[in-house]
């Protein structure tokens, strides 16, 4: 017997196997997979001939001109473009750059493969300022000249890639897209589970949410300080707490006198100046604090450099100004003109700069700061993720990446000061806040295997469908002149907010309010004074879930341009600001405005991003639209058959637009911005090396759903020795969506279906009623309600009409696979009667097949929740205790309870245990998802589960549910559990693939790999 080793890859193959031809193809009931051909199309080898697939504009100052990167088999190329003359030129001599930084790095270059990182233009578009070879370079354009700027300073994650391969980072990303689809799809509870967290966050990701809770816990800035400096607001122990500043006079007239000798170490002279210039440095600190403090966590690396360098500088002034410089660090990134000022120490002989006398020094003392909150405790808190002490107690986060030690907690910890879900009004009297309730979520745990030195027990809290305690949030809103905190009336048990801001420069709260059903959403107002609040729009929907996009308001108008589906499409309307009312329909008729790009509120002019609009395309496609605000003038700024990703200028009067499709290479034109006319064609992905090696395109189809009048788009890929006399198994790629259906729309020349194809297979893809929000909604709910079974039919009746067109596709040999929900609908799919005896074999990966234990987001908003009629009393009860919670602070400076409106006393702490205690009241939610492991003895066909040992997205009770119900349906299956993995099985999902791919060549082909190492192919069978 002969074995062929073949180096690891994206699928380890047999590349000698090319010579062996098919010479077991003929023989009954057996065709030899073709791996060779597979290994050609999948891996390195391919990837190194895929070359850009868009062009990304860099526009140069205010001007019509942009300078972009393209790369072809040639080489890479820098273009200038100027838009107003429609002219595209090189933006440098390629060949002159490269002897000039040939001689300057000692290091030979080539024109064509430059490596410029980083690179930029000034204003003017006069010069370059790259790295190369670890040095900072500045390149005069209009002389040639190169200046070496000294090492760059190092970068770490997320820091500029050469520019000279930016554009193959965007061609690799875009040659990934079906790769990228698959990981979408593979992360649909993350996605659920983080916009889950970002409604109750109440849109307050800015405020140092992202930060990890040790980094706030140490930051000397975690206290929101008010816009005008005087005030701020912070978390401690998770209850809220509010302090005004105090202020200290001090003398500078000093400071102002001319220098006139050298400073000798740290003179008296230079001792004022600089603590005259680091009073008014910390006087904006303290004003920009809060601005600081949301850039902290994307600068923090270059803050600590920039820091690191003015430190040095001021030392040279003064010495024993360190306190100073430690203020001067902390505002660098954002101050950092005014702190190299205040750094650089006057010249001999000349008068020091001017310096205005020294203002007020405002100084915060927490120690007197009132406390504005009562009861609040972990999981119950003010601070923004949940404060800071959770991470130290338990071990294991959220995400359960710790290794599962416990720490041991001090015995009488400091109060834990943490960042609060706060955001102050303009005028810094007022601010509003929100208080996450996670009490009594319950958790999952998982068991890592393969943590050292023992296997670690990894614990989460996590909400599921119906249950009675989810994670949510309270409103509430502080007047800086009363000193006291009033909690929003709510409407709905566990609503939920989004958007929460004040409405122009007053205090008037806004926000969208939705229930937990997800069918019901408000645009509120609060007043400010009564706190009453008042409707400004209201949107509901029955059997679906309501869809929302951001609203944005035009100051100037007045008005505020509001997204719904009431008419059934998604479009944009017009809204009077102040009273709610509509005004017009922005957009209208049969197609999908889909996402909002731009307004220019001055010219009455708004640009969207849409679908479904153009006369025979596919209802998927993108494309980029201008309309005015009262309803006309709708213009296409892309036509064309593709899918289109489209830039405007700066300006808004030109549009750079790269458009594919999955059979069109990607090309890219400079359009008008005014009516979408071509002005000028810029690139067209280099696809020679590709069609050399026998690469081809896949095929579009368009076939009908099940109710016979639905069109449904889908794509095919066969094998690159495709044989029209031949007859091939057909297998589907599914994802059942709600939120994507699963199907590419756009160019990809290194797809894992073109890759499983040349196994021997037609590889399909194909939409199914249900699939995606981007059509009419009517489409996108049609499985609202049926969350297991929706798809199956319009896949089945999909393939049966692609088998009456071809008759190359062999409608005895059907298989399916998908991952995440796709494997939910996969084992569905070789179950459910009588989709079981059509699909012959299924791979499920990671399947969510009892949604009722998957995250409660995901299931109550895609498959719907019902509330008892009788908890609309309980809900109203509690809406009217919510207005009633308030507290005031006394003079003495110890929080007090506050009365309500109905000058009814609140109980305080008791109150809050007491209910936290109290035994639970009957569940008013309920939903019932059907699961897959109760079709388990309607299993006919082949089915291979695969799930990771501690998947925290899809827990992998889902997949043991089913399993156990298969074994005590005395039921034959193929089970892989990846061990230490994750949803996506992370290092093992090269493993994974190859697996996939032998067992649908074993049962769908009759080649069956028998050997123990799956890198070598058994060329004798």
């Amino acid at each position: 017997m002969r074995h062929l080793t073949v180096r690891p890859a994206f699928l380890p193959l047999a590349l000698s196997l090319c010579l062996a031809g098919p010479s077991l193809r003929g023989q009954e009931g057996k065709v030899e997979a073709n791996w060779a051909l597979a290994e050609k199309f999948g891996g390195q080898d391919l990837r190194k001939f895929v070359y850009s697939t868009s062009v990304t504009p860099n526009w140069i100052g205010k001007t019509e001109k942009f300078w972009y990167s393209y790369r072809t088999s040639s080489g890479t190329r820098f273009w200038l473009v100027d838009a107003e003359r429609q002219v595209k030129q090189p933006l440098f001599d390629h060949a002159a750059l490269a002897t000039a930084l040939s001689v300057a790095t000692k290091k030979a270059q080539l024109g064509l493969q430059l490596e410029l990182s980083g690179l930029r233009i000034d204003d003017k578009g006069e010069k370059l300022l790259f790295t190369n070879d670890g040095h900072r370079f500045e390149y005069e354009l209009a002389k040639g000249t190169l200046v070496d700027k000294g090492p760059a300073p190092a970068t770490g994650p997320g820091g500029s890639g050469a520019a000279g391969r930016s554009d193959e980072g965007r061609q690799d990303r875009g040659e990934r897209n079906e790769q990228q689809q698959e990981q979408q799809q593979q992360q649909q509870g993350e996605q659920e589970q983080r916009q889950g967290q970002q409604t109750e966050q109440q849109g307050q990701r800015g405020e140092g949410a992202s930060a990890p809770a040790a980094a706030r816990r140490e930051r000397p800035d975690v206290a929101l300080t008010s816009p005008d400096g005087l005030a701020f607001v912070v978390a401690r122990d998770h209850e809220l707490y509010f302090g005004e500043g105090t202020e200290e006079t001090a003398v500078a007239e000093a400071a102002a006198k001319p220098v006139t000798e050298p400073a000798a170490g740290a003179s008296a002279v230079d001792e004022k100046l600089a603590d005259a210039k680091a009073e008014q440095v910390a006087k904006v600190a303290d004003a920009k604090v809060e601005q600081v403090a949301k850039l902290a966590d994307a600068k923090v690396e270059l803050v600590e450099k920039l820091a690191d360098a003015k430190a040095e500088q001021v030392a040279k002034v003064a010495d024993a100004k360190v306190e100073s410089v430690e203020k001067v660090e902390k505002v660098a990134d954002a101050k950092g003109s005014a702190t190299t000022a205040a750094a650089v120490p006057a010249e001999a002989g000349k008068p020091a700069p001017a310096v205005a006398p020294k203002k007020p020094r405002v100084r915060f003392d927490e120690a007197t700061a009132l406390k504005l909150s009562k009861d609040s405790v972990e999981g119950y808190t003010f601070a923004s993720s949940g404060g800071s002490e959770r991470g130290q107690q338990r071990g294991t986060g959220q995400r359960g990446e710790a290794a599962g030690a416990t720490a041991t907690a001090p015995a009488a910890p400091a109060p834990v000061r943490a960042r609060p879900n706060a955001t102050w009004s303009k005028d810094s009297k007022a601010f509003f806040a929100t208080r996450r309730d996670t009490r009594g979520v319950q958790q999952l745990s998982l068991v890592n295997s393969l943590a050292e030195p023992r296997p670690a027990v990894q614990t989460y809290s996590y909400s599921m469908p119906g249950e009675t305690t989810v994670s949510h949030s309270e409103l509430w809103l502080f007047q800086r002149d009363a000193k006291a905190l009033h909690r929003i009336e709510r409407k709905w048990t566990h609503e939920s907010y989004q958007n929460v801001h004040f409405f122009g420069d007053g205090h008037e709260l806004r926000f969208v309010r939705r229930d937990r059903l997800q069918q019901n959403a408000e645009f509120c107002a609060v007043d400010p004074v009564t706190r009453v609040v008042r409707v400004l729009i209201s949107e509901s929907v029955e059997n679906a879930t309501l869809s929302q996009q951001s609203s944005r308001y035009l100051e100037k108008r007045k008005q505020v341009v509001w997204w719904s589906e009431r008419s059934g499409w998604g479009h944009y309307y017009l809204h009077d600001a102040i009273t709610g009312a509509l005004i017009n329909p922005i957009t209208s008729g049969t197609f999908r405005a889909s996402r909002l790009i731009d307004i220019d509120e001055e010219a009455g002019v708004l640009w969207f991003r849409g679908n479904g609009r153009e006369p025979d395309e596919n209802l998927n496609y993108d494309h980029l639209y201008r309309v005015n605000l009262d309803g006309t003038e709708l213009v296409c700024l892309d036509a064309g058959d593709g899918t289109h990703n489209s830039v405007l200028s700066l300006s808004r009067r030109h549009v750079v637009d790269t458009y594919s499709r999955v059979d069109l290479e990607p090309r890219s034109v400079l359009r008008s911005g005014r009516d979408g006319q071509v002005l000028l064609a810029l690139e067209t992905t280099d696809l020679t090396k590709l069609t050399e090696m026998g690469w081809k395109m896949p095929e579009r189809f368009t076939v009908k759903a099940a109710d016979g009048v639905t069109d449904l788009f889908g794509n095919m890929w066969k094998p690159f020795d495709f044989d029209p006399a031949r007859r091939y198994p057909l297998i589907v790629n599914v994802y059942p969506g709600p939120q994507q259906e699963g199907v590419t729309h756009t160019f990809s020349a290194t797809a894992g279906t073109q890759q499983l194809a040349q196994l021997g297979f037609l590889v399909i893809q194909v939409g199914h009623r249900g699939g995606t929000p981007t059509r009419d909604k009517a489409y996108a709910a049609f499985g609202y309600g049926n969350l297991r079974d929706y798809g199956l039919e319009d896949k089945k009746t999909a393939i049966e009409q692609l088998a009456n067109r071809h008759p190359y596709v062999d409608l005895t040999r059907i298989g399916l696979y998908g991952h995440s929900g796709g494997g939910f609908m996969t084992a569905a799919a070789m179950m459910k009667p009588p989709y079981n005896r059509f699909f012959k074999v299924g791979v499920a990966s990671s399947g969510n097949h009892d949604n009722n234990i998957y995250n409660a987001d995901w299931a109550e908003r895609w498959h719907g929740l019902r509330q008892m009629e009788q908890d609309t009393a309980t809900a109203t009860k509690e809406g009217k205790e919510g207005k009633a919670d308030a507290a005031t602070t006394g003079a003495a400076g110890t929080a007090s309870v506050g009365i309500g409106d109905k000058g009814e006393q609140q109980k305080g702490a008791a109150t809050a245990t007491a209910a936290a205690t109290a035994k639970p009241a009957k569940n008013p939610f309920e939903i019932k998802v059907p699961t897959n492991a109760e079709l388990a003895a309607n299993l006919e066909g082949k089915l291979l589960l695969v799930h990771g040992e501690i998947d925290n997205n899809v827990h992998p009770a889902n997949t043991m549910r089913l399993v156990d119900a298969l074994i005590k349906a005395n039921k034959r299956f193929d089970m892989l559990i990846v061990p230490g993995a994750r949803h996506s099985f992370g290092a093992a999902q090269d493993y994974f693939r190859q697996r996939m791919f032998e067992y649908f060549a074993e049962h769908l082909l009759g080649d069956r790999e028998l050997g123990a190492d799956i890198t070598r192919k058994d060329a004798s069978k």
